[in-house]
């Protein structure tokens, strides 16, 4: 993404204008989308964590342990803001050492695990709600926050309901660990805790 700072007319002003580059401008499009005021309380960012939890939670496969058995190397699907992807993250370098955090001794965790591996799934809007919803929803139906948590909650066609639980609990500890920067949906409090 490149950040360009652009003179406002009529004062001394400047905006902040975003370029973010893509091969998926249809995806990139559909990803960033973030809804109005009217439309949901919520920005396209937290809408954005519910799509990452469903992907993550019908995917998450663990690969190795290290001898504290502490899980350093896991499979997942994730979207991102050009497709979607099967990914394997790693904890640990190939000698099975810790990985640190940015130029620090602090070990790296899971939220900034590196990703080994990322392969493509698909880049069409479509085939991701088909994947993460099921058949019939279109971007329409799951364009806010507020309509996915519905589907995810509610709706006894969503493909994944026997996931819904677990879904919204890793969206509400995603989403609480952010909450400096993105308000807390009231809607997912009562997930914080693990049942």
């Amino acid at each position: 993404m490149l950040h360009v700072a652009y003179p406002q007319k009529g004062n001394n002003k400047k905006v902040q204008i975003d370029l973010l580059l893509t091969k998926y401008p249809e995806f990139t499009k559909f990803f960033m989308y973030s809804p109005s005021p009217e439309e949901s309380k919520y920005k396209g960012a937290h809408r954005n964590e519910l799509l990452h939890a469903i992907a993550k939670i019908i995917s998450f496969k663990e690969v190795l342990r290290n001898d504290d058995g502490e899980l350093v190397k896991w499979s997942q699907e994730t979207v991102t803001e050009d497709g979607y992807y099967s990914v394997l993250k790693t904890l640990v370098d190939d000698e099975g050492n810790k990985l640190k955090y940015k130029n620090t001794n602090e070990d790296l965790e899971p939220e900034y695990a590196l990703d080994e591996d990322k392969r493509d799934i698909t880049h069409n809007v479509d085939d991701v709600i088909a994947a993460l919803f099921g058949n019939g929803y279109t971007v329409s139906d799951i364009d806010t926050f507020e309509k996915c948590f519905e589907i995810i909650k509610n709706d006894q066609n969503f493909i994944h309901k026997d996931k819904s639980d677990e879904i919204l609990h890793e969206c509400a500890v995603s989403l609480h660990e952010k909450r400096k920067r993105l308000i807390f949906p009231q809607e997912l409090k009562s997930y914080l805790k693990k049942n």
